[in-house]
């Protein structure tokens, strides 16, 4: 999953592969997408 800079959409991997050209946010038409990642979380084991 990727997130418009520009207006927060979600788009998925199948949606930016299937656009032809430059990938552009079909909500907004920005071109800067942001990889979404899951959050991390440490566990750190007390001694």
């Amino acid at each position: 999953m990727y997130i418009c800079e520009k207006c927060g959409k979600e788009v998925s991997v199948k949606e930016l592969e299937s656009m032809p050209g430059l990938l552009r946010c079909p909500n907004c038409g920005h071109h800067v997408f942001i990889k979404k990642r899951p959050p991390i979380t440490k566990k750190v084991k007390a001694v």
